[in-house]
């Protein structure tokens, strides 16, 4: 058994180079959800521009609504199905207790499931001592003998244990490096899909809380595989081509003809609290979470906000709205609305 490294410049990258090593050194095998072609060994995913998280794959067609949307949910420290669900209806299917929460939440476990809020306290840590090598972040749960753990509930049938177990988190070198531990990764659909959005989204918070540059994420992923009987999955794999050497890339190619922006997460004269408070407004049941007005960081109000409003307009089949919003508030080259234009229109042209 062989492990590689994978470096690359941001997800469009990551996902492109994971394709191509498992079309050409996968090797086939059954899983529980069916045939899956899997790495001979770990894979790690270096990914020197986490920032750069958007994908703009039309093959792919990831839903950035929803992407960005659960990476928040999770900052809200959050396990309701309900907020996922508005976006795509199916994640009930994943849910333990009949549709109403998920076990394996990772932001629940992050900030309230042990009993207390981990990310504040690595936070802390590491603006008192930035060199520490004890910030570790837990989302796999060994419980007491019983019914409680992770390990229980996973050979008892349950449809939800954390992927992604553990998080470690390094500034020793100057910038915040974080390592994500992966039991079990799906490459399109979790390592370099919702997986690449929402660590990444979570490395930003930390480096900017800690005042402390964002550097390279690092994604291992035990066993890395993609499911062959899957028709999307195909189209992907068939694309991928044999190129595996590092180089580097623009966030704007192969997929796009513009140039697309990484917005910060947070502005360099806003406090990452804001920004949590936000995350919570967001899912609070306020019955158009979308009007800008009720935020006070500049990402929920100029990003977040108008993307969640063109959705919501799409799923009551207002066309005109939609247009009028991909023409003004969703018109500018931030990553978020350059691939949320791209999403919309897709739909339009099959309405």
């Amino acid at each position: 058994m062989t492990a590689i490294v994978l470096t690359v410049d941001n997800v469009n990258h990551a996902l492109e180079h994971g394709l191509s090593y498992l079309k050409y050194h996968g090797v086939e095998t059954q899983s529980r959800n069916g045939p899956v072609l899997k790495a001979p060994g770990p894979v790690v995913t270096a990914t020197l521009k986490p920032a750069q998280r958007v994908l703009f794959s039309p093959l792919r067609d990831a839903n950035p609504m929803f992407h960005l949307t659960e990476a928040l949910w999770m900052l809200a420290g959050r396990n309701d199905v309900k907020p996922l669900a508005a976006i795509v209806p199916r994640m009930g299917d994943f849910s333990d207790d009949g549709g109403v929460t998920l076990n394996g939440a990772y932001g629940y476990r992050w900030c309230r499931h042990f009993g207390y809020d981990q990310l504040r306290e690595i936070i802390n840590e590491l603006r008192r001592d930035p060199t520490t090598r004890r910030c570790v972040l837990s989302m796999w749960d060994p419980g007491s003998p019983g019914a409680s753990g992770d390990l229980f509930k996973a050979t008892n049938g349950s449809k939800d244990v954390p992927c992604n177990t553990h998080i470690y988190f390094d500034a020793s070198l100057g910038a915040l490096e974080m390592t994500v531990c992966c039991r079990s990764n799906d490459s399109v659909w979790g390592a370099h899909g919702a997986n690449a959005v929402h660590f990444s989204v979570l490395h930003e918070l930390v480096a900017h809380a800690a005042g402390l540059p964002m550097g390279t994420m690092y994604q291992f992923s035990n066993n890395y595989h993609l499911y062959v009987g899957r028709a999307d999955v195909r189209r992907l794999y068939d694309h991928a081509s044999r190129a595996l050497h590092y180089q580097p890339v623009d966030y704007y190619t192969p997929h796009l003809k513009e140039r697309a922006h990484a917005h910060s997460l947070i502005s360099p004269e806003e406090h990452y609290e804001h920004f949590l408070d936000d995350c919570t407004r967001a899912f609070e049941g306020t019955e158009l979470p979308y009007r800008s007005e009720l935020y006070v960081t500049r990402f929920f109000r100029t990003v977040w906000a108008p993307m969640m409003h063109a959705h919501a307009a799409y799923k009551e089949g207002d066309i005109g709205e939609v247009t009028r919003m991909m023409k003004t508030l969703l018109a500018g080259n931030v990553d978020w609305h350059v691939d949320a234009r791209r999403w919309l229109a897709q739909r339009l042209q099959k309405a």
